[in-house]
């Protein structure tokens, strides 16, 4: 019984937690104006806006509420205002909690439960101060790391706001090489540069872009890369045609591409088989399935690129 009722307590806290920061940093976002509301996840259903309209439907199972708000590409020019507006969200979280523990103490104070849940305090409290202190440092600096981390930033919101990468090259002209500090971000930012070359069908700027990616790429890839060799396996499955080198980084890749059921995953996938010269039946329904969740893939400025792409290769069949 006791079990029970610590699981009710650690999962009571984690939802009050999540939740109250969650509609803070949107209220509070919404005063500032320096972000917006893009969906609402809990257990088996997902309330969405897209342009302009909220939709509500069945999704997969959340345990915890997930508020999603996105940054409007004008607050990026502010970074104080943005991190008031995302510190109301975290110092609120704190202050429920606390409110939350401090009832807890007033009702079990001095039984096992109360001491196994003042241990779970300790962990959501620690959660609470990493999320605060990642929200008022990340991009902050003149490092090469944070100067990246803003532009990329930037670059995010244009494209969650609508913006196709083709339509980005004055924000993507930099030439970076992938060495030295701020790696990660480097990568971050040359993804965006080649999703910029694949939506013009600029085959040679893909190119450049990708063996530039490849050469850089470390022989266990982190999690942090998996959409870096999600690209070499499509460009190796289809732009190179080297089903060799296309099932190498297959086998790289953190998660299995057959699982991605993302837009941008079936795209991957179904070129992959398409390289491998399977079954066209079998391509023709993973290009069905991307298609089918198409207007769900997180990043709305690529979703026109990546049904292109999916459709060119139905086309092709």
């Amino acid at each position: 019984m006791l079990f029970f009722e610590i699981v009710g307590a650690y999962y009571g806290a984690f939802f009050m937690w999540q939740l109250v920061t969650g509609i803070m940093n949107m209220l509070s976002g919404k005063i500032f104006s320096v972000m917006k509301f893009n969906s609402f996840r809990f257990l088996n259903f997902k309330i969405g806006e897209s342009q302009g309209k909220f939709t509500l439907k069945k999704d997969r199972l959340c345990f915890l509420p997930q508020i999603k708000i996105l940054y409007t590409p004008e607050s990026m020019a502010d970074k104080r205002r943005r991190t008031v507006a995302m510190s109301v969200g975290s110092l609120c979280g704190f202050i429920c909690y606390g409110l939350f523990c401090l009832l807890v103490y007033r009702l079990t104070a001095g039984t096992e439960f109360f001491r196994m849940f003042m241990l779970g305090a300790i962990i959501v409290f620690a959660f609470g101060l990493y999320q605060f202190l990642i929200v008022i440092f990340s991009g902050m600096g003149n490092s090469i790391q944070a100067v990246m981390h803003r532009k990329n930033e930037q670059i995010m919101a244009l494209i969650m706001d609508g913006a196709h990468p083709a339509q980005l090259g004055d924000w993507l002209s930099e030439e970076v090489e992938l060495s030295g500090a701020g790696l990660a971000e480097k990568y971050r930012y040359i993804q965006f540069q080649y999703f910029c070359a694949l939506e013009k069908g600029d085959e040679e700027r893909v190119s450049q872009l990708i063996y530039k990616m490849e050469k850089a790429l470390p022989q266990n890839v982190p999690d942090s890369l998996g959409g870096v060799c999600s690209e070499l396996i499509f460009y190796y499955s289809y732009l190179e045609k080297d089903p060799g080198k296309a099932e190498r980084y297959k086998n790289k890749a953190p998660s299995m591409i057959e699982n991605d059921m993302d837009l941008n995953g079936r795209r991957v996938y179904a070129y992959y088989l398409y390289g491998k010269e399977a079954d066209t039946d079998k391509i023709l329904e993973v290009i069905k399935e991307g298609l089918a969740v198409a207007q769900e893939f997180p990043m709305p400025g690529n979703i026109p690129m990546e049904t292109k792409l999916l459709q060119y290769l139905r086309d092709l069949l």
